[in-house]
């Protein structure tokens, strides 16, 4: 859950490379969902395995793995 504030959402390669930002604005207090679809920021789809999402904004910084299976 977040506090109402400017936020960004940005999924990084194992090496830490920006393949995609999935949300860049204002938030609401409370939580919302997210779905990436496995798309980089120019449109052409990445490979499976072991990316990083980042939350940032109003205070707040949080990193967790997530496991691209398709």
């Amino acid at each position: 859950m977040v506090d109402e504030g400017q936020y960004s959402l940005v999924v990084y390669d194992a090496l830490g490379n920006k393949v995609k930002t999935l949300f860049n604005g204002k938030l609401n207090t409370g939580t919302t969902p997210f779905e990436w679809n496995g798309l980089d920021d120019n449109g052409n789809s990445v490979g499976n395995g072991a990316y990083i999402y980042r939350l940032t904004g109003n205070n707040v910084s949080a990193s967790r793995k997530l496991i691209l299976s398709k």
